[in-house]
C-alpha cells in the first residue's frame, strides 16, 4: 500500500530586493516525491530552458532558486506533486531610480 504524497511544509510568500538571490522551498511527506514548478501557471522546465532559475531536490526538501531577482520575477510560484499543491507570491521590491540633473542659470 502506497502512502499519499503531500506537502508537509508549504511555500511561503516572500519579499526580495531587485538583484538579490531568493530560495523558495517546500517539503514533501516522502523523499521520493517528484515535483513540478510553475510561475504564474506556466511550467518551468528542468531541461535547461529555465534561465535565471535553479531547481534542487534534497530528500524531502524541494527548492527553486531565483538567481538574481528582477521585477519580471514577481509572480505566483507553485510547486505540485502527485496529490498536492502549494503556492506563494514572490514580491520583488526595487526602485526605478531618479536621475537628478543640476541646472545652472
Amino acid at each position: 500500500m502506497f502512502s499519499e504524497i503531500r506537502f508537509v511544509r508549504g511555500l511561503v510568500n516572500t519579499d526580495v530586493m531587485v538583484c538579490q538571490r531568493v530560495i523558495l522551498s517546500c517539503e514533501t511527506s516522502v523523499d521520493t516525491a517528484t515535483v513540478d514548478w510553475l510561475k504564474n501557471d506556466e511550467h518551468l522546465s528542468r531541461e535547461g530552458g529555465c534561465h535565471g532559475y535553479e531547481m534542487q531536490d534534497s530528500g524531502r526538501v524541494h527548492s527553486l532558486t531565483v538567481l538574481t531577482a528582477s521585477l519580471s520575477d514577481e509572480a505566483k510560484y507553485t510547486c505540485t506533486c502527485r496529490n498536492d499543491v502549494t503556492s506563494c507570491m514572490l514580491l520583488v521590491e526595487g526602485t526605478t531610480g531618479t536621475i537628478i540633473t543640476n541646472q545652472y542659470n
